[in-house]
This record gives structure tokens, sequence and C-alpha cells, in this order.
């Protein structure tokens, strides 16, 4: 039996978030201790992370530092393995990894990487990383008779009770035929990005959800992880474990009170489309800049209000850049 902890998206920054009343990096940085003590405690050797470490692929000098020194203190007892998420590349990008700080902990050591080269655990279980805009992983053949496991920052299986919700529109990865036959060669997903957990023992799927809670929208969210352990039959049992945390009312300011608009939904909708159309679009031509990319997409785009919104963003961001 092999025991593993799931981590759900982190996004671990140092600019406390609208209607948050503490410090959220102290809050942030208290909570993956408790994990990484959770961890010690029960023997667990192996942190799985769904992505989304930072919450910008640049973080300031403080969450780095803080970040390194508790990875590095626990490296000899606990191995830390990720996927990159949206928030932890630069413009949603390959080609500037080296300016991330994912890819700083990953230069150094302190986290592994997952990808279409599956990490082997005890010979019998094969994990394989899908991290954000990649292609879905084929298994290896001299690993199709082992427990095959797929975490992928972006949702692959949502659960049934919600497949109908308008909410993950433009949010659960779209497979292709190929894809969706590889899917069945998987024993378990591990799904991130989604910040509500979710676990369905049926449909093979695990999401741990936010660690952190960071708006008005994820007041019903108790953070926490979950324990796995895959048994040599291919069985698993999930227990969830909840953090220790401040109730909901005590870390925001929820006078105006905390609906979700309709409006609000569908703003979400549309960003998920605009991300969606600028990864096939990345994916459709080699070496095309994002840049580039956003301005084909923008021919495509009918309301003018994005398209004024993303064209000022983009004139932001390239003169400071040459600046």
């Amino acid at each position: 039996m092999t025991k593993f902890i799931i981590l759900g998206d982190l996004h671990l920054r140092s600019k406390t978030p609208e209607r948050r009343k503490d410090n959220i990096f102290e809050t942030q940085l208290n909570k993956l201790s408790q994990v990484m003590n959770y961890a010690k405690k029960n023997n667990i050797e192996y942190i799985i992370q769904v992505g989304d470490v930072f919450d910008q692929s640049c973080p300031d000098r403080e969450v780095l530092n803080q970040v390194t020194k508790l990875l590095y203190e626990s490296r000899d007892k606990v191995e830390f393995i990720v996927v990159y998420g949206q928030h932890d590349l630069y413009m949603r990008s390959y080609k500037s990894l080296n300016r991330t700080g994912l890819d700083l902990l990953y230069q150094a050591g302190l986290v592994e990487i997952a990808n279409e080269r599956p990490i082997i655990f005890n010979d019998n279980i094969a994990l394989y990383g899908m991290s954000y805009g990649e292609d879905f992983p084929q298994i290896n053949f001299e690993q199709s008779e082992k427990i095959n496991v797929l975490l992928s920052h972006e949702p692959v299986i949502i659960p049934k009770k919600l497949e109908k919700e308008k909410i993950f529109e433009g949010l659960v990865r779209k497979l292709n035929e190929k894809e969706r036959k590889t899917k069945e060669t998987f024993s378990l997903f591990i799904n991130g990005d989604w910040h509500s957990p979710y676990y369905e023992e049926n449909r093979r799927v695990i999401n741990p959800g936010v660690m952190t809670r960071l708006s008005l929208v994820e007041k019903d969210i108790i953070p926490g992880f979950e324990v796995l352990e895959i048994k040599e039959n291919g069985e698993f049992d999930c227990k969830r474990v909840d953090l220790k945390c401040k109730d909901f009312d005590e870390i925001f300011d929820t006078r105006d009170g905390y609906e979700v608009t309709e409006g609000k939904m569908e703003d979400r909708r549309s960003f998920r489309e605009f991300l969606d159309g600028l990864r096939k679009g990345i994916k459709g031509e080699e070496g095309i800049s994002f840049y580039d990319n956003v301005l084909k997409w923008l021919e495509t785009e009918e309301n003018e209000e994005i398209k004024g919104i993303v064209m000022e963003a983009l004139k932001y961001a390239k003169e400071k850049g040459s600046g």
C-alpha cells in the first residue's frame, strides 16, 4: 500500500485579496506547514499538488523565500510533486519557464514536475502529469499493467451531479476521440483548478479544492486536503482532512453580503472561453507568440468592450516589457 497527500490549488501570494481581513500569506504558510507536519507525523512520503502553486508566475521575494525554506526543511522526508497551473506560467506560455517561481523550485530540486514520463511508486503505480494546456499523456506500453494515475491541473472529470451546471462550461478539459480512449486506461484522476473539493469513488476522481479561500464566493468551502491510499490490487481509499482555520466571517468582510450574481458567473465563463481560444491557437500554430495569438483571437471576438479591455492590457504589458 502506498499513501499520498493530495493537495489542491495553493495560490501563494503576498497581496491579500479584497474583503479578506488577515495577512493571507501568513495564513497560507500556516496551512502549508500543517500539511507538511501531517505528512511527517503520519509517515507520508509524497505530496501531490494539482498546480497553481503560486498566484502569479513571478511571486514576491518574501513568498518565494518562505516557501523555499519550508520545502528545503522537509526535503528529506517529503517529496513534493506538482504540475503547472495557468497561474504558474508567465503569460500562460511555456517559452518563459525560467522566469517563473515554480521553475526555480524545480531547478533547486525542491519539487518534481509530473509529465508524460511516469513517476513510478513501489513498482506498481505510475503517475502521469498534464500541466495546464499540455497534451493528454499516452500510457507507455511497459506501464500498461500498472495502476495508472493522471495528475492534471485542468479538470478531466467533474462530479456527476454537477455535469449539467453552466458553471463548468469552459472549465473542463475537452478531449478528442484519441484522448477519450486513452482516458479509459487510467485508474484514477486527480484534478485541480476547480476550487470546491469533490471526490467520487465510482468515477475515480479526486479534486482536493483550494487550500485557502480567496473570495466571498468560496464561503461554503472548508479548506483541507485528501489522504489517498492505493493498494497493490488497484483499490484505493480517500480520506478528507480539514485544515485548522478561522470561521469565514472572521476573515472576510461580509457587510454587503456574498451573493454571486449570474452576471459574475457569465463573466467567468467568457474569460474561460477566451483562455481556451488562446490555448487552441497556440497549439495550432507552432512558434506563434502570445501577443500575436491574442491579436489573432481578437479578430473573432464580437464584444467590443472585451476587445477594448484586452487591447489596453496588451498595450500596458508591451510598454512595461520594453521599459
